[in-house]
């Protein structure tokens, strides 16, 4: 897994990654876990959070079916905060 040190405040990514080994490339959003990374929710109130220890489901089915992660994207809090409410 590579994972760049310093994101571009201008790229959709939350950070750059290399997982898996397919030819279909796809960006997960930085609410789903990549086992080995912290998941946070693009809040800076989970920055400290432990790493995942497991893929989420949906993040395993891609590299099953052969995607290459090339990246997290960033979300935006008020966008979690309206998740919770439609939860």
């Amino acid at each position: 897994m590579m994972a760049s040190a310093q994101p571009d405040p201008h790229s959709p990514f939350s950070e750059r990654l290399n997982l898996g080994s397919g030819p279909l490339k796809v960006a997960v959003k930085d609410n789903f876990d990549i086992a080995g990374l912290t998941t946070a929710i693009g809040s800076r109130a989970f920055a400290d959070a432990q790493p995942a220890m497991h893929n989420a489901t949906s993040v395993a089915r891609l590299l099953d079916g052969h995607c290459r992660i090339v990246g997290r994207t960033k979300m935006h809090d008020k966008r979690i905060i309206h998740q919770m409410l439609l939860d």
